[in-house]
């Protein structure tokens, strides 16, 4: 069942894509006149100039896609999923003429990029001064490191468990 939804979803989600770059090319084919110079135009202006700028806008496109559709799917008062399809296909396409694609990936990448690092300078200064502190002798040293050692040992055994938990549900479907 979840298979064919993840098909239905991939079908609705490329057809809508597909039939709007042919309604594109179309309307670019019979002013531009040349199919090749259209469609340089209609990657570069929507999706980036390079290569890799065009695979990362895709890929930007599709998660669109899914985010929306799985919002409509947990909030909408829609009720035929074909609907849901066209609702979330037809915004991610409206997002793509107004290059949404294009502004997440410059903006946001840098944003996340900058924010990355500056999460990393802070976790070695953490680190750096929790060293100092322990090297010192302090108790609330001791115990802040203690915490965050058991939180991550916490989360380990977390996450052993839900492996087992879903091997548990494997076997048990396997046998019925």
């Amino acid at each position: 069942m979840v298979l064919e939804k993840k098909r239905i979803i991939a079908l609705v989600f490329l057809g809508l894509f597909f039939l709007s770059l042919t309604l594109v090319l179309v309307s670019a084919q019979l002013f531009l006149g040349d199919i090749k110079e259209s469609l340089n135009k209609i990657f570069s202006e929507n999706f980036g100039e390079k290569t890799s700028d065009i695979i990362v806008s895709i890929i930007v496109t599709l998660i669109i896609f899914a985010g929306l559709y799985d919002m409509l799917e947990l909030l909408s008062i829609f009720q035929l999923q074909w609907v849901k399809y066209v609702i979330a296909g037809g915004i991610t396409i409206i997002g793509v003429i107004y290059k949404l694609p294009i502004y997440i990936t410059t903006v946001g990448a840098s944003y996340v990029a900058s924010l990355g690092a500056i999460g990393i300078i802070l976790e070695v200064f953490v680190v750096v001064i929790l060293f100092i502190l322990l090297i010192i002798g302090s108790e609330k040293a001791g115990k802040f490191a203690q915490r965050r050692k058991n939180a991550r040992e916490q989360i380990n055994a977390l996450k052993a468990g839900g492996e087992i938990k879903a091997l548990q549900i494997e076997a048990e479907e396997a046998i019925s």
